[in-house]
């Protein structure tokens, strides 16, 4: 499987990476994709696609490194076995850990007390505005249903918060 041999090509990859040849963010950088890569093999997004592309863009849309390797590490937490621990052990600083952390939701959290904590984080703001805009382009949905509208409108009432255009979060449900 393609995949699999690109996963193991980046495995390889990043095990033979060194703090000489490389500036450290680019080896975290590495690694995130890697782990992205590896841990979201096989998991498909709303509308079918492979759900690394959609961690792969959300980075895209973050400016500072450190920000685009706290998008590629985004949903692990909540969509994989991966723990915090574990990304501590794999060289990733305690804030990184920290801004995913805050990326994730809690179980049986409320919608909008977690926009509330993400927006503590300003990284973790940043990739979820990120995060939203990416789920708010419906041209990956083949169709609309009504639960997708209800999520949308979550969504969008999100980021406007997030952007500082709505003043609290009494219109995000869920």
């Amino acid at each position: 499987m393609v995949s699999e041999h690109l996963s193991t090509y980046f495995t390889i990859f990043v095990k033979s990476l060194n703090d000489a040849a490389m500036r450290n963010v680019d080896i975290l950088y590495a690694k995130a994709m890697t782990l992205a890569i590896e841990k979201h093999d096989g998991q498909t997004d709303k509308g079918g696609a492979k759900y690394v592309e959609h961690v792969k863009r959300v980075a895209a849309r973050c400016n500072a490194d450190e920000t685009k390797i706290v998008a590629l590490l985004h949903d692990l937490l909540e969509d994989t076995d991966v723990t915090p621990d574990f990304l501590l052990s794999m060289g990733f600083p305690q804030e990184v850990v920290d801004d995913v952390l805050a990326m994730t939701r809690r179980e049986g959290e409320n919608y909008a007390d977690f926009i509330l904590r993400v927006e503590q984080s300003e990284r973790g703001k940043e990739v979820k505005i990120a995060d939203l805009e990416d789920n708010m382009d419906i041209r990956r949905l083949s169709e609309l249903t009504e639960e997708d509208c209800r999520r949308l409108c979550r969504y969008l009432h999100s980021w406007r918060y997030l952007r500082g255009l709505e003043k609290d979060t009494s219109k995000i449900l869920g």
